[in-house]
């Protein structure tokens, strides 16, 4: 748990909240009815450009997006994933070039959505697990926050990642889910970024009390072994980690830094707006 500390940045409160907001790697790309291969899932980026407009006078928003290696693994017009334990660094590149990619899919969104005479900037942020939680980090961990602010205090779109270059944890383990709520953790601990809300938005409509019902969305949690009850990875997307053991994983950090979470379904028109509202998605609340 990141102890507390001052840093070294004071925000202006222009805004109430932060919204961490955790994209699956299976929402950024789909596959081309024609030919099979993996291609942008534009549709979502558009709507979640949408959502980024729609949110920016009330809330800072970080998306933590995942889906970098089958990204560039479309652009690139791959159809196998390189082995972890025999390709790292290829899975490495393409991580590299796949944030590049999103990123420029993000900023394209946004300028789609925006007047004419306006603009949002886009900042990417490669970061570590390390740099969140362990003391010996906290020369890293400032300036990983002072970034942030500044990022805040301009109004700018921020994606996040982790730094595949430097530590390849989230290539071998997890689909981002624990890195983001670390990351809601740290900047609630930190004071000046209003209020934290963290949605993981995925494929699901939530957590389902029947995996051959869609609509059996479980609509809170408070208790987590309630919730490994429901829990069927088996559909998993081979080309993304992580699943939903990632995400109760997660529920629980956050809930130890007295936070909730959603998850949501991505795929849905106004998902991030719904999900903070409580219309949509399990909501897990473990703290009561």
């Amino acid at each position: 748990m990141l102890i507390k500390e001052i840093y070294m940045i004071e925000l202006d409160k222009t805004k109430e909240r932060t919204a961490v907001i955790k994209v699956s790697g299976s929402l950024v790309t789909t596959k081309n009815p024609e030919t099979g291969m993996l291609m942008p899932n534009d549709a979502f980026f558009r709507q979640l450009g949408r959502s980024a407009v729609n949110l920016a006078e009330t809330h800072n928003l970080i998306v933590v997006s995942s889906g970098a290696i089958p990204r560039a693994m479309a652009h690139l017009g791959m159809k196998d994933k390189p082995k972890k334990s025999e390709e790292m660094p290829e899975l490495q590149r393409l991580a590299d070039i796949g944030n590049r990619l999103n990123a420029n899919s993000y900023a394209d969104a946004l300028d789609e959505s925006t007047a004419v005479d306006e603009s949002t900037a886009v900042g990417v942020v490669l970061l570590t697990r390390s740099e969140l939680t362990e003391k010996s980090e906290e020369k890293a961990r400032i300036n990983l926050m002072n970034t942030l602010g500044a990022h805040a205090r301009h109004g700018d779109f921020v994606m996040a990642n982790e730094d595949d270059a430097r530590s390849y944890d989230e290539i071998m383990f997890g689909d981002n889910a624990i890195l983001s709520a670390e990351l809601g953790v740290a900047l609630d601990e930190h004071g000046g970024f209003g209020a934290v809300d963290v949605v993981m938005l995925g494929r699901e409509n939530g957590l389902l009390a029947d995996i051959s019902d869609e609509n059996s969305v479980v609509e809170i949690v408070r208790d987590i072994d309630e919730a490994h009850e429901y829990i069927d990875d088996s559909g998993a997307n081979e080309l993304t980690n992580g699943g939903m053991e990632g995400k109760l994983e997660a529920a629980e950090i956050l809930a130890m830094g007295g936070l909730d979470m959603v998850i949501a379904n991505g795929n849905l028109e106004s998902a991030v707006e719904l999900a903070l509202a409580g219309e949509i998605g399990t909501k897990f609340a473990l703290n009561g």
